[in-house]
């Protein structure tokens, strides 16, 4: 995953900057995502495997204990491996 942070010149220039402006781009790369071999699952994909509500998933989320999610456009996913760490530390010791 490769996360970005945008520095602007200055505030006046958050809304609307001007042509010329002066831009950074810091990256943050993790080295567990490489994005060309991710399998990316959806949260449907996700609650068909585990059985569960979609609105199960959604309240995970919100409370901070479902699997890691990237918003990708519009649209949320969730690594497979992501996922099949988060189920790993999930499991039922026994």
């Amino acid at each position: 995953m490769v996360r970005y942070r945008i520095q602007l010149a200055s505030a006046s220039t958050l809304a609307r900057p001007e042509e010329g402006t002066a831009v950074s781009i810091y990256t943050q790369t993790s080295s567990h995502i490489d994005s060309d071999a991710t399998q990316w699952l959806s949260p449907a994909e996700i609650c068909r495997e585990l059985q569960i509500p979609l609105q199960t998933f959604y309240q995970w989320r919100s409370r901070g204990v479902g699997p890691h999610a990237y918003r990708i456009g519009k649209h949320l996913r969730v690594s497979q491996e992501d996922f099949e760490a988060w189920l790993s530390l999930r499991s039922d010791p026994e």
